[in-house]
C-alpha cells in the first residue's frame, strides 16, 4: 500500500489509501489514446502505481497525509525558490562545501507543489542536460554527457508536498568546468517526461566560486 495515502472514506463505510486524482493524468487521455480518461462523474485513485475510478460522490471525506520534507528537502530555503509556474517551483541547492577543479561539485534539485491539488509530476529525463551553467565569462558550459533513453512514470504530489528531483548530482560528470572563476547555476524550465504535469519552472540561480585543482607533483629523476 501507499505509506503516505490518504485516508478515503466511502459511503459504503469502506476506508480506501490512496490519492484522489481528480484530472486525467495524461495530456492524451482528452483525445481518446490513454488508458487513462475519466468517466463523468468520476475520480482516480492513486495507490501504490496503479489506479481505479470511482464516483466522486461515493466519497464521504478525506483524511489528508502529507509526505514531510526529507533528505535534501531538509536544506530548502524559504527566500530561494524560483518563480511558480504550473502550479510547481523548484530551487537548486549546493551541497558540496567548495568547488575545487578535478573534485566532485555536487547539487540537488527539489520541487514543491504550491497549488491547492494534487498533480502527478514524471521528470524521467531530467538529467538531459536540465541545468544552465555559466563561466566566469558569462558563456554557456559544454553539455558532454549526450541524449540517452529514459524510462519512468508519473509520481503523486500533494498540495504543500516538497520532493526531490535530483539528488548530490555530480556536475562535472556531464559539464566541462575545467577554469577556475565564478560560476552560475541554475535549473531549466522543460518538460522531462510523459505525463500532463511534466513541465517544471526554471530554479533559482545560484553562484559558487570555483578554485583551482591541486598541482601534482612529479619525482624528478
Amino acid at each position: 500500500t501507499n505509506v503516505f495515502g490518504d485516508k478515503i472514506h466511502l459511503k459504503s463505510g469502506e476506508v480506501m489509501e490512496g490519492k484522489v486524482l481528480e484530472e486525467d493524468p495524461d495530456p492524451m487521455a482528452s483525445f481518446g489514446y490513454s488508458m487513462y480518461s475519466l468517466a463523468e462523474g468520476n475520480v482516480y485513485i492513486w495507490n501504490n502505481h496503479s489506479m481505479q475510478q470511482i464516483p466522486k460522490a461515493d466519497i464521504v471525506r478525506v483524511e489528508k497525509q502529507i509526505r514531510p520534507p526529507e533528505g535534501v528537502a531538509l536544506l530548502a530555503k524559504p527566500d530561494q525558490w524560483g518563480n511558480e509556474k504550473y502550479g510547481y517551483q523548484t530551487q537548486l541547492i549546493a551541497t558540496s562545501k567548495e568547488f575545487v577543479i578535478g573534485k566532485p561539485m555536487t547539487f540537488s534539485l527539489v520541487m514543491r507543489n504550491v497549488s491547492n491539488v494534487l498533480k502527478m509530476y514524471d521528470h524521467q529525463a531530467i538529467s538531459h542536460n536540465s541545468l544552465l551553467i555559466k563561466d566566469p565569462d558569462g558563456e554557456e558550459v559544454y553539455y558532454k554527457a549526450g541524449s540517452f533513453q529514459t524510462v519512468g512514470g508519473g509520481q503523486p504530489i500533494d498540495a504543500g508536498e516538497t520532493v526531490t528531483l535530483i539528488e548530490n548530482r555530480d556536475i562535472t560528470q556531464d559539464y566541462v568546468i575545467a577554469d577556475p572563476g565564478t560560476y552560475t547555476i541554475r535549473f531549466r524550465e522543460g518538460g522531462y517526461g510523459m505525463s500532463r504535469d511534466d513541465t517544471f519552472p526554471a530554479s533559482n540561480v545560484l553562484t559558487f566560486e570555483v578554485r583551482p585543482g591541486e598541482r601534482i607533483k612529479h619525482d624528478v629523476l
